[in-house]
C-alpha cells in the first residue's frame, strides 16, 4: 500500500480531489486499496505539507496525526501570545491531546519547564 500513498501525494499536488483519488485507487487495486477514510486522511496530510510516507523517527511505526508543521506553528503562536497559557488550555484551544501538546512543546519547540 506504500505505493498508493505516493500516488496520493502526486495527485493531491496536481489538485485532484480526494474522492477522485479514492475512485482511481479502487479501480487500480480493487479490494486491496486504502479505505476511503484513510485515503482522505493521507490527502489531508499531503495538503497540509507532508512530503513523506515514511514513519517518523521515534514513533514506533505509528503515524502522527497532529504533530505537523502547521500545528506546531499554531501551538507556538498561542504560547507567544500568552506566555502564561497552560498545556491544558492549549489542548482545549487546539483540540489536541495533552500528550500531543507536550510533544510539540518539548520535542519540536524545545521549550523547557513543566506544563500545567
Amino acid at each position: 500500500m506504500q505505493g498508493t500513498a505516493c500516488g496520493d501525494e502526486f495527485l493531491v499536488n496536481k489538485g485532484v480531489k480526494p474522492m477522485d483519488i479514492y475512485r482511481r485507487l479502487q479501480a487500480q487495486y480493487g479490494d486491496d486499496t486504502l479505505s476511503r477514510s484513510k485515503t482522505f486522511e493521507w490527502c489531508k496530510r499531503f495538503k497540509d505539507g507532508r512530503t513523506s510516507i515514511s514513519d517518523d523517527p521515534g514513533r514506533g511505526g505509528c503515524q502522527p496525526t497532529a504533530v505537523i508543521p502547521v500545528n506546531i506553528q499554531r501551538v507556538e503562536r498561542l504560547i507567544l501570545d500568552n506566555r502564561r497559557i497552560t498545556c491544558r488550555e492549549i489542548a482545549q484551544d487546539t483540540n489536541f491531546s495533552l500528550g500531543t501538546v507536550n510533544t510539540i512543546i518539548h520535542e519540536h519547540l524545545h521549550y523547557e519547564g513543566k506544563c500545567a
